[in-house]
């Protein structure tokens, strides 16, 4: 089930391994495209890699699907909010 492998993502993220959440996370989503959490956390893994621009796109499809991403993001990760290359979710 898409929870499960969003479960288990969050998890793998928690713990730091970055491939296995993503691992994870795409199986959520190929079950379930429109799993606004499963697309934020896939972002959070490129956030933490610092891949700023590989995050955008999960980051925009988490907004679109109703996710409050700005808020999110300014509480979980208040040390990009100025970042410019993200300024577009923080509007």
């Amino acid at each position: 089930c898409a929870q499960t492998g969003v479960n288990r993502g969050a998890l793998a993220y928690l713990k730091g391994d970055l491939a296995g959440a993503r691992e994870h996370l795409g199986r959520a989503l190929r079950i379930d495209p429109n799993n606004a959490r499963a697309h934020f956390i896939l972002a959070e893994t490129f956030l933490k890699a610092g891949d700023l621009l590989t995050a955008a796109p999960s980051l925009r499809e988490a907004r679109r699907l109703g996710l409050d991403v700005a808020g999110t993001l300014r509480s979980e990760h208040p040390e990009i909010a100025g970042d410019p290359l993200l300024a577009e979710f923080f509007r």
